[in-house]
């Protein structure tokens, strides 16, 4: 009895001990993963709010591989093609095919050819051209077999010399792979912007800095910037490296052999075609804008939570309306020294939010064309969500939402960065 006493008490003590041990290694492993920033509010409460990002953490990167270059192909009589794509949706263009957006002088007749094959491309011209000498263009290849788009690398498309009095055929490199959008289940990232062109001392780095930091407080994971990159202020060309380095921004080369009086504002609806093709399947909500416009929420205090319930099911893009804000504090950060706002939203100079995969053509104030006829582009309430464009004019009201939506915790991390920038001289 007395054995069988002493060898339960072994036995109890021994899962005691066993349990001592598992505890230990599994508080020890969970010490380990990498912690999630929590947001605390001013009422104490220190649950996580998966809208806002706070302080950036150290040597955080972010793991989502960049898009490839923006290449531009000679073709023809000095055209130029780029960016071109494999398309499965079964869109209101008719039929998956191969897509090369193309730039010209003139719409004219192109035609393509895979292997042994040709065949007519229909020419579509985009619709914020503007009247110019060089236009965007897409030349649409219709294939026989669907199953033959994913084993297309190049298309060669031939276009009419008028030097040579030939038709002529240029090998094209397939860039992207759109799979059908219906298929398109999750996106590596929630939110990304695209900046459709940056050259020159426009905008300096510290206004670079206000704006990056408050889009990633309200939940960007990448900014796409087109930039040219020989004309950059050094300040400027540093900060972008070093965002690059943590996967925050995809800086793009863009230098396409035009001249910038023949085609509309620098050829900014070709970087706006490019990156909305290099975003689809990547980001769940793409932005178009540039450094001095801000999508702020009305009436939600998540940007994030604001496009998920005004982009859901048919909606393929929302026009945001626009408030001008007058730059009159010239004190850093801008948006946090100036509250003067035009009385009026400006519905006419919209910017865009879109789920880039039900988008065929996107413009740069408006979604000139939906994939499906079934989907949808609103103008949303300009008391849901807004646009803040800080520029000369404004107006005789007054308005502290970005202030009181994100000043403190964009204070913080501007400063952060200031600080980083500058010990890097």
């Amino acid at each position: 009895m007395r054995k069988a006493i002493q060898l339960l008490f072994l036995l109890v003590f021994g899962l005691f001990l066993l349990s001592l041990l598992i505890s230990y290694f599994y508080l020890n492993s969970i010490q380990s993963l990498p912690k999630l920033s929590a947001r605390v509010d001013s009422n104490g409460d220190d649950s996580i709010d998966e809208s806002i990002i706070l302080e950036k953490t150290e040597n955080e990167i972010l793991d989502v591989p960049f898009g490839p270059p923006l290449n531009f192909t000679s073709i023809g009589n000095g055209f130029l093609a780029f960016s071109a794509y494999v398309d499965a949706r079964d869109g209101n263009m008719g039929y998956p095919c191969v897509r090369i957006p193309v730039i010209a002088t003139m719409k004219q007749n192109f035609k393509c050819r895979l292997t042994d094959r040709e065949m007519e491309g229909t020419t579509y011209e985009l619709s914020e051209n503007h009247a110019m000498r060089y236009r965007v263009y897409i030349v649409n290849c219709k294939l026989p077999d669907e199953k033959e788009l994913k084993r297309i690398k190049t298309i060669e498309i031939g276009a009419f010399n008028t030097k040579t009095a030939k038709l002529e055929f240029t090998v094209v490199p397939i860039t992207y792979r759109i799979p059908k959008e219906t298929e398109i289940k999750d996106h590596p990232l929630r939110y990304s912007v695209c900046l459709p062109q940056l050259f020159g001392n426009i905008y300096t780095a510290e206004r670079i800095v206000e704006f990056i930091e408050l889009y990633r407080l309200q939940g960007a994971g990448r900014f796409h910037v087109y930039v040219k990159k020989e004309s950059l202020d050094t300040r400027v060309s540093r900060l972008l490296n070093r965002y690059s380095k943590e996967g925050i921004v995809e800086v793009i080369n863009f230098h396409p052999d035009i001249q910038e009086k023949s085609i509309w504002y620098h050829g900014q609806l070709i970087s706006v075609t490019d990156c909305h093709l290099r975003t689809i399947g990547l980001a769940k909500f793409v932005s178009f804008n540039d450094f001095d416009e801000f999508f702020i929420p009305m009436t939600n205090d998540s940007l994030l939570s604001t496009l998920e319930e005004l982009l859901s099911n048919n909606t393929g893009s929302i026009r945001v309306p626009t408030f001008y804000m007058s730059i009159e504090n010239k004190t850093l950060p801008i948006t946090q020294h100036n509250f003067k706002c035009s009385p009026q939203a400006d519905e006419r100079l919209t910017k865009c939010i879109i789920r880039p995969e039900m988008v065929f053509e996107q413009g740069i104030h408006h979604t000139s064309r939906v994939i499906q006829n079934n989907y949808v582009s609103p103008t949303v309430s300009k008391n849901q969500l807004a646009v803040f464009h800080f520029k000369s004019r404004g107006g005789s009201s007054i308005n502290h939402r970005i202030k009181d939506l994100l000043g403190e915790k964009l204070g913080r991390n501007y400063q952060k960065e200031i600080e980083e920038l500058e010990i890097e001289r």
